[in-house]
């Protein structure tokens, strides 16, 4: 009997046994690998996005290529089944840092040294934001708690009036 094997909306297969899994899984690693072995040999097209972590390799989908995601992290684990992929990609990327680093003008690095610090100062308001608010909640707190406290002190006066005020009324008060 042979196995029906259908697409899934992102174009993986279901219904392959076991085997067939791991070697479409392989197959498909072993294409994203050499795809980015030719980009750190030539260059990365314009428009692409290179897959710099385990994780982007692992959603990197591309049925026209032959390269499908895959959800589970053991397959890209430098102690999996395809360890011998992960170690040609980690090189692959080294091969892509090194060349990106090679090709970067003086005056892209002066950009991205000025980025950094934008980014290093953005994130220290953002921390200084964050302490600002943490510091206003609890000024809200404190005010709702007093607002809550006064609210009952006035009910409970209001209720004193509300019995005095029927005393005086009959001339009961301690007044004569």
């Amino acid at each position: 009997m042979e196995t029906m094997v259908t697409k899934t909306p992102r174009g993986l297969p279901t219904g392959l046994n076991p085997r067939q899994r791991s070697e479409f899984t392989r197959r498909s690693f072993e294409a994203k690998v050499v795809l980015l072995e030719s980009w750190a040999a030539s260059r990365v097209p314009d428009q692409e996005i290179v897959p710099w972590k385990p994780s982007e390799l692992a959603r990197w989908h591309d049925p026209a290529r032959s390269i499908f995601a895959w959800r589970s992290p053991n397959v890209a684990s430098p102690t999996g089944r395809y360890k011998d992929l992960r170690e040609r990609f980690e090189e692959a990327i080294k091969a892509l840092k090194r060349k990106a680093k090679k090709q970067q003008s003086p005056q892209q690095e002066m950009n991205l040294r000025r980025a950094l610090r934008q980014i290093y100062n953005l994130e220290g308001q953002v921390e200084e934001i964050d302490a600002e608010l943490r510091e206003t909640k609890s000024t809200l707190s404190r005010v709702r708690d007093q607002l809550a406290a006064s609210e009952a002190e006035r009910s409970r006066l209001a209720q004193v009036v509300a019995t005095l005020v029927p005393l005086r009324a009959a001339g009961l008060d301690n007044e004569t």
